[in-house]
């Protein structure tokens, strides 16, 4: 259980689960190209959604890569100190995570009615990826209560943020690879096999 803890909070692999979860939302995009037979006109299309995705995931890896959240939260401390502001900061963070979940709704929505109201198998990793996106950021914040919950609380070796990283970024790979296969498929399927010449 210690190994998995281990395994869980190491920087690299959950930058190389980001990376993956990036590379398998591309994948997923491409695979609906390839069965549109175009590149994707509109924006409301199943692969301008996996394709959006897959940006979103590469500016996270590249952010968890660079310790960018840990760099921003400094700077900010820091301007908070000089300007006084430290002392009184946790009404200003309180009401930045009530902004963020309203934004996250928002955006959700958003989404819904742009992708998941005609493909309503969107909805599923549109939910993940928003709710990532939400917890990356409230993370950022720094709340007192939430690092300590984040951080101080264990569960299956790991700290409880770790695990949550890990679970919603591993989920959005997941259901990208299973999109592709599935798209893959029925593409396939649609084309009938293909006969190769003597």
């Amino acid at each position: 259980m210690r190994k998995l803890g281990q395994i869980i909070e190491s920087h690299a692999i959950r930058t190389a689960i980001y990376a993956a979860a990036a590379l398998a939302c591309l994948h997923a995009g491409r695979t609906h190209v390839q069965a549109a037979g175009h590149w994707p006109r509109k924006l409301a299309t199943p692969a301008s959604f996996w394709l959006s995705l897959s940006a979103v995931l590469v500016v996270l890896s590249l952010a968890k890569l660079f310790a960018l959240q840990h760099l921003v939260g400094a700077y900010v401390r820091d301007v908070a100190r000089d300007d006084g502001f430290y002392d009184v900061r946790r009404a200003y963070q309180r009401f930045a995570i009530y902004v963020v979940i309203g934004i996250c709704v928002v955006t959700f929505i958003g989404g819904l009615c742009l992708w998941a109201r005609r493909w309503f198998v969107l909805a599923v990793p549109l939910g993940v990826i928003v709710m990532l996106l939400g917890f990356v950021t409230i993370r950022a914040i720094s709340l007192h209560d939430v690092d300590t919950l984040l951080y101080r609380s264990h569960f299956l070796g790991a700290h409880v943020g770790a695990l949550i990283e890990v679970v919603l970024t591993t989920s959005t790979a997941v259901l990208a690879m299973t999109v592709g296969r599935s798209v893959r498929r029925a593409s396939t399927a649609l084309l009938g096999p293909t006969s190769t010449p003597p």
